[in-house]
């Protein structure tokens, strides 16, 4: 008698080991593929490991390339001819900053530049408006009486005629004069210059005023008697003794060098300062006769024979 049972319990015991063996196998592919993941993962890491550091010794490499290759250009660089322009500076930004430097300087100096002509071209605008507007003062002088030779003195009363030739009036306007009698040659310009060279009356804001006004193409006359010593003519006389034995050349004792020499000072009044201006002159007092001078023994010259004029050889100053 087949015993079903058994079979069957056998039957079960051997699908249950299959079973086992199944889950065993499974567990142990299981565990294999894992190892083999790890083994796996564990190469790939050491794989890119050596992959960055081959990577990190070819950089160095480059950098070291590049490094080398960046040192030789600046050196030539550095050997190369600069232009001028680059003043001796490689760097842009301290080129700039010279250029920079430079251009301020320029502009300083053309500042000061301009300043200079500014300030020459106001004084030539000063100087034009005062030589092209200011007053001229000319003087002359006519004999108004006989003139008188006595024990006193040389007397000849005259008159000044003051002209003004200018666009503004001439104020303060005075004359200083002199008479000078003599024998023989007369240093006139020297004369000339010492009466030019006086206290020149200069007026305040305040004062009352002194001197004449002249106005433009105005005449002012001004009378005066001028007048020499005794010991003055006497010494001219002397004068013409001594330089006749001198040169041995006959000359009249008696003949006198009279000159009236002197100096006009004005000024006026546009602009900032008060400038005095002075006319000079210089006159020959000689007699209208067949003499042609006046002589110390003459008591009384004529008024009409009386001439005042000025002489080429004296020159005079205007300023």
């Amino acid at each position: 008698m087949i015993n079903f049972s058994g079979m069957v319990s056998n039957v079960a015991d051997e699908g249950s080991a299959k079973r086992v063996f199944s889950a065993k196998f499974f567990l142990a592919r299981v565990a294999a593929l894992e190892l083999e993941q790890v083994v796996v993962e564990e190469i790939n890491v050491r794989s890119l490991a050596e992959s960055i550091a081959r990577r990190g010794r070819g950089l160095g490499n480059r950098e070291c390339y590049e490094a080398q290759k960046e040192k030789r250009d600046r050196r030539a660089q550095q050997n190369s001819p600069q232009p001028w322009w680059w003043l001796g500076q490689r760097d842009p930004i301290v080129r700039l900053t010279k250029w920079l430097v430079i251009w301020t300087a320029l502009l300083f100096a053309g500042t000061g530049v301009s300043g200079a002509i500014l300030w020459k071209t106001d004084i030539t605008l000063r100087e034009t408006l005062e030589v092209n507007q200011r007053p001229w003062l000319a003087i002359s002088a006519t004999p108004i009486a006989d003139a008188e030779i006595s024990d006193s003195g040389l007397f000849l009363p005259i008159e000044y005629s003051l002209k003004n030739s200018g666009r503004t009036p001439a104020v303060g306007a005075t004359i200083e004069d002199d008479l000078y009698v003599g024998g023989g040659a007369f240093d006139v310009p020297d004369a000339q210059r010492k009466a030019c060279s006086r206290n020149q009356v200069k007026l305040k804001d305040d004062d009352l005023g002194v001197g004449y006004s002249v106005f433009p193409d105005d005449i002012v006359k001004s009378q005066n008697t001028l007048s020499a010593t005794q010991d003055q003519i006497s010494g001219a006389v002397a004068t013409n003794d001594a330089f006749q034995h001198a040169v041995k050349i006959p000359r009249d004792k008696t003949s006198l060098n009279i000159w009236i020499v002197g100096c006009v000072n004005y000024y006026f009044t546009f602009g900032d300062e008060q400038k005095v201006h002075q006319t000079g002159f210089a006159l020959q007092v000689t007699r209208n006769n067949q003499v042609g001078y006046v002589r110390s023994t003459d008591k009384k010259v004529p008024l009409s024979q009386v001439m005042i004029d000025r002489n080429s050889f004296t020159g005079g100053k205007a300023d």
